[in-house]
C-alpha cells in the first residue's frame, strides 16, 4: 500500500465474536482499518459516526437481523452509499436473492474462505473509488462547463480569436475582437 494512500475504513457487524475477530484480523493484515459491531444498534450508531468505506454484514442477529440493518442504512442519505456485504451461513438461492434484493452488492459464505472473501472486499473497495472519482471528474467537468462562458476564448491556427469567441472579449475588454488576436486585445484594452 503506498504511503499516501487512503486506508479503507470497514465496519463489521456480527454477533459472533470469533467471526469479528478473524475477518478483522484478515482485513487488517490487508492495511484496513476495521471497525467491529455485535448488534445491529450498535452499528447503525457507529455507521453514522464513522461513516465506513465498506459494511460487512451478517444475516442472523439477535433483536435486529442484516436484512433490517441494511434497510435502514439504506434510507439514510448519508449512508446508503456505502456498500455492504452481506456474510452469512444461509445460503440457500431464496437467501442470496434477497440480500442483493436488500441493497447488498455481494454475498459471501461462511465460513469464510479468506483468499476470496479478501478479493471480493478489495474489489468492492475499487468499485467504490472508481464510482467516487467519476463522480468528482463528473462535477468538475460540469463546474468547469457552467463557467466557460465566463471568460473563455477560442483561438484558430494563427491566434486570432475566434467569432464564436467575441462576446466574451467584448464583455471583458470592452470592444468587438473582429480579426484581433490575443495581443491585439491587450494593447487596445492598455491604450484605453
Amino acid at each position: 500500500m503506498e504511503k499516501n494512500e487512503k486506508r479503507s475504513l470497514i465496519q463489521i457487524i456480527d454477533d459472533d465474536l470469533k467471526n469479528l475477530q478473524v475477518a478483522g484480523k484478515s482485513l487488517e493484515k490487508k492495511g484496513h482499518r476495521v471497525s467491529l459491531s455485535q448488534s445491529g444498534r450498535e452499528a447503525l450508531e457507529i455507521a453514522a459516526l464513522i461513516k465506513p468505506d465498506l459494511i460487512l454484514l451478517d444475516v442472523m442477529m439477535p433483536e435486529m437481523n442484516g436484512f433490517d440493518v441494511c434497510q435502514k442504512i439504506k434510507s439514510n442519505p448519508e449512508l446508503q452509499h456505502i456498500p455492504i456485504i452481506f456474510i452469512t451461513l444461509k445460503t440457500e438461492p431464496h437467501d442470496i436473492v434477497k440480500c442483493f434484493e436488500m441493497g447488498g452488492v455481494d454475498f459471501i459464505a461462511k465460513p469464510l474462505n479468506e483468499p476470496e472473501f479478501l478479493a471480493r472486499v478489495q474489489n468492492h473497495l475499487d468499485i467504490k473509488n472508481t464510482k467516487e472519482k467519476l463522480i468528482n471528474q463528473r462535477q468538475e467537468t460540469m463546474t468547469l462547463l457552467e463557467n466557460l462562458g465566463q471568460g473563455f476564448m477560442i483561438f484558430d491556427k494563427e491566434g486570432f480569436v475566434k467569432p464564436g469567441s467575441t462576446k466574451v472579449v467584448k464583455k471583458f475588454f470592452g470592444h468587438e475582437p473582429t480579426g484581433k488576436n490575443l495581443a491585439d486585445i491587450f494593447e487596445l484594452n492598455s491604450d484605453e
